[in-house]
């Protein structure tokens, strides 16, 4: 799908559905993705994956539709085969732990970037990447370790612009929720 359509995104983020994206609905910590399906549709979503697990889809909603078990589980992993595999030739560094992952993550973003391998820095700070010690302005993404779908989008993007080394805190509640899968 993505070599046929390369502008169609993916994501679990209503708010952030574009004409033509496909939207991840499954239930989180704080809201059920599940109950904004009409919403992403009417913003443009002309598909939905969504967790089938105590669900049942709405016959007036006239978009496709996958219905998967357990989809928050599996989520990074469609999403990383959907975007190509991002990471798979980047040099990565996950830094877990209770004190110390920004600070880690900025230094390896630095040290790494210092030879010669354009670095993205992934945690606290947001998505930003370090270029021969520089590194450019951090654009938030609300969260330690963003969503699993999140995360690819931004990995294929940071692939695409030449980012060949990746340093990403990994939280404790982003590894218990699966957002480092794929």
């Amino acid at each position: 799908m993505r070599a046929v359509a390369p502008a169609v995104q993916l994501s679990s983020d209503s708010r952030r559905i574009q004409a033509g994206d496909i939207f991840f609905a499954y239930p989180g910590d704080v809201a059920d993705g599940r109950a904004y399906i009409a919403q992403a549709i009417m913003q443009g979503a002309q598909a939905v994956v969504y967790d089938a697990d105590d669900f049942s889809w709405d016959a007036a909603w006239a978009v496709p539709q996958l219905a998967v078990s357990g989809l928050k589980n599996h989520a990074g992993a469609i999403a990383n085969a959907y975007y190509g595999e991002p990471d798979r030739d980047m040099f990565t560094v996950a830094v877990t732990g209770t004190n110390g992952k920004t600070s880690c993550t900025q230094w390896l973003g630095n040290t790494l970037s210092r030879l010669g391998a354009p670095t993205a820095v992934v945690g606290t700070l947001g998505i930003g990447v370090f270029t021969r010690g520089d590194h450019e302005e951090f654009i938030a993404t609300g969260y330690t370790t963003p969503d699993a779908v999140l995360l690819q989008r931004k990995l294929a993007k940071l692939r695409d612009a030449g980012v060949k080394s990746l340093a990403i805190e990994a939280s404790s509640i982003g590894l218990d929720q699966r957002r480092l899968n794929g």
